[in-house]
């Protein structure tokens, strides 16, 4: 975690996923994937912000590899609320015994075009 309560975490993931004998990509294996993920945590509050970019590069969905199998490529991202709250134990019995929760407060994830494929499903 950075000074100003910002975290950063990035991951990257290359593979060559080509079956050497017939010459083709393995189904479901994107040669490319990237993830970005950026956490801050407000001051003087333990409300959290999150955001997450995915990007997967093309892959195919057979093993044949035919153009109507193919998958484009897509990005996502993600954007996360979390408010810690306490939940009181149950039944009463006079103590202060607590436990704290967290549960995110909003969560969206939106489909965002990419160079080769214009807007892609998720």
């Amino acid at each position: 975690m950075l000074e100003n309560g910002l975290t950063v975490d990035a991951n990257a993931i290359v593979q060559d996923s080509e079956v050497c004998e017939a010459g083709k990509e393995l189904p479901c294996t994107p040669a490319v994937k990237l993830k970005l993920s950026l956490l801050y945590t407000l001051k003087n509050s333990a409300v959290r912000l999150e955001t997450t970019e995915r990007y997967v590069s093309d892959q195919y969905s057979e093993s044949e590899n035919r153009k109507d199998q193919r998958i484009d490529a897509y990005a996502t991202v993600d954007l996360k609320a979390v408010k810690p709250f306490k939940i009181k134990a149950w039944p009463p019995n006079g103590s202060s015994t607590s436990r704290t929760f967290s549960m995110p407060t909003s969560r969206c994830t939106t489909a965002i075009p990419t160079m080769e494929s214009g807007l892609s499903r998720v």
